[in-house]
């Protein structure tokens, strides 16, 4: 019974305190209201971008395989080759009887 009574004189004591400071607490309402509308705004870009990621990186597929080959010098100050290094040689050697389970190769 005395927590009740305790709890009755809290919540009085908080509206008395609401009602003189009326602009504190609207300003405060306020403040609660930007944040939260804050972080939602943040999870919904978030969500978003990661969904955007995820269908470019499906437009490659599941079985799509990247060749680059890197030219490796002994000289650290020579400038690199330019493009991926995979010649025409090498584009007809895939092709070829290389590498059976390649379907379908495309230059670029």
């Amino acid at each position: 019974m005395k927590g009740w009574r305790v709890l009755l004189d809290l919540f009085r004591e908080a509206r008395l305190a609401m009602l003189e400071n009326w602009g504190r607490s609207l300003l405060s309402m306020i403040g609660i209201a930007v944040g939260i509308a804050a972080v939602m705004t943040v999870d919904t870009v978030s969500i978003g971008g990661r969904a955007f990621v995820m269908k470019e990186l499906e437009t490659f597929g599941l079985k799509s395989v990247w060749v680059f080959r890197a030219y490796s010098s002994k000289d650290p100050h020579k400038r690199t080759r330019a493009g991926t290094g995979i010649t025409n040689n090498d584009l007809i050697a895939l092709q070829g009887d290389c590498c059976p389970s390649v379907s379908l190769i495309s230059p670029s």
